[in-house]
């Protein structure tokens, strides 16, 4: 065959399909397992707790922390099974390029639809504006009902950030699909959350963004680790001005917050280090001040969750707490109707953490046992699942993962839309099983 020839023939082969060897989705060092992920998070806890300036209120903890405990367990167990589930061929099957392209631009736009609903919920529909504090742009946030442009929105946005992982899975093994324009994009969306100081969509997006970087990268090198601490550091300062503007938009000082806000109830500061915060320099005052709050926040979930145990008084909501939306949905087609006020009517301290287990002990009590060990397991297989190849199941696993990571401080199907991830990486997992 002539050069010219194996030119014009080597296309073709590489549009027939192109195989992912099982090891190339493993990071450099050691795979994220869910389960290792899990105990990790946990040991992080206990290491803040043994070192944190606080003084836990809650007594009589023994039956909501054996609970607690034997839930972690059970979750740690279902990962670890899952992650050694036996679940088809150890390497996932060919699949034609044009496949990967077709299946990237479909998510591509339905991701960018999804930003387009939301921004235009958001500036015509509530009336937001950079022109105002973001504290009044969440005032007009909670006090607009979520209508179907919202609930549409928020399960189509995630498609970006699959796209966006299917790109740089692809990349990684020299298959060239797409723009780089995804990016911006991505970014687009936790930008717009300035608007209303939310925080918790700039953690998710950082979250997903590192571990696909993990799992992408062929090699890690030096410009990947600045690149990641960049990001980091660069996110921890946005948050920061949120949270001082937020502060300054409530007509309160750092140091009122540090003794007043609701994630300090069972976790307040000790009285020697708040009096130390107050006669220090502001510098080193502020800066004492953002370590203890970012550690008051991981460690009040605990402390909230031992008081739900002890205080809840409604019945059990049998998932609609977690998975609200789907039941709204279902009911409005049924023409059921379903208010969050009536799911929340039995929880004795509403908008607080209160780890996993607080959300789910509402919706399912102890059947909530299980139900975390399911969680588990369904990390676990999807993190087996990616590891042998398999890039549609990899932006699932990230928000599993996900999950876990953050069931010893808020159960993350709740938190920052978990939710509609988990719908919205479901629903790529499934149009590539389609034919295109």
């Amino acid at each position: 065959m002539t050069a010219q020839d194996r030119k014009h023939a080597s296309p073709a082969r590489n549009e027939a399909a192109v195989h992912m060897p099982t090891g190339h989705l493993k990071p450099h060092k050691a795979p994220l397992r869910p389960s290792k992920v899990l105990l990790v998070m946990s040991f992080v806890w206990l290491f803040l707790y043994a070192i944190v300036p606080i003084e836990p209120s809650q007594r009589n903890q023994a039956p909501a922390l054996f609970y607690l405990g034997s839930g972690m367990f059970l979750m740690w167990l279902g990962a670890w099974i899952g992650e050694r589930l036996s679940l088809g061929p150890k390497e996932s099957p060919p699949v034609a390029i044009r496949k990967y392209r077709r299946i990237y631009y479909f998510a591509l736009w339905l991701g960018l639809i999804g930003i387009i609903l939301r921004t235009a919920d958001w500036i015509f529909v509530r009336g937001l504006s950079f022109g105002v504090t973001s504290l009044r742009n969440r005032e007009l946030l909670e006090a607009g009902s979520s209508s179907l442009i919202a609930v549409i929105s928020l399960g189509l946005m995630p498609m970006i950030l699959a796209a966006y992982i299917l790109r740089l899975s692809l990349s990684a093994r020299n298959i060239q699909v797409g723009t780089r324009l995804d990016l911006f994009v991505c970014l687009a969306w936790p930008g717009l959350n300035i608007l209303v100081g939310s925080r918790s969509v700039i953690l998710v997006y950082v979250f997903v963004f590192i571990l696909m970087l993990s799992y992408v990268s062929k090699r890690i090198k030096l410009h990947h680790m600045l690149l990641v601490a960049g990001v980091i550091f660069g996110v921890l300062f946005v948050m920061n001005l949120i949270l001082f503007n937020r502060l300054e938009a409530m007509g309160l000082s750092y140091q009122d917050t540090a003794r007043l806000s609701g994630y300090t109830y069972f976790v307040p500061l000790t009285d020697e280090f708040l009096a130390f915060l107050d006669r220090s320099g502001e510098t080193l005052s502020k800066t004492l001040f953002l370590i203890a709050h970012y550690a008051q926040y991981v460690l009040h979930g605990v402390f909230e969750f031992v008081f739900l145990f002890e205080n809840y008084s409604g019945s059990h909501t049998f998932g609609t707490y977690q998975f609200f939306y789907v039941f709204k949905a279902l009911g409005n087609f049924l023409g059921i109707g379903l208010n969050i006020e009536d799911v929340l009517s039995g929880i004795p301290r509403v908008g607080v953490y209160e780890t996993f287990w607080g959300s789910a002990y509402v919706d399912f009590g102890y059947f909530a046992l299980p139900f975390g060990f399911l969680i588990g397991l369904i990390a676990g297989t999807l993190w087996r699942k990616a590891y042998a190849g398999d890039i549609f199941s990899l932006p699932l696993y990230t928000v599993f993962l996900y999950i876990l990571a953050l069931s010893p401080i808020v159960n993350g199907i709740l938190f920052s839309g978990g939710l509609f991830y988990i719908l919205s990486f479901s629903l790529f997992k499934a149009i590539s099983k389609l034919k295109l």
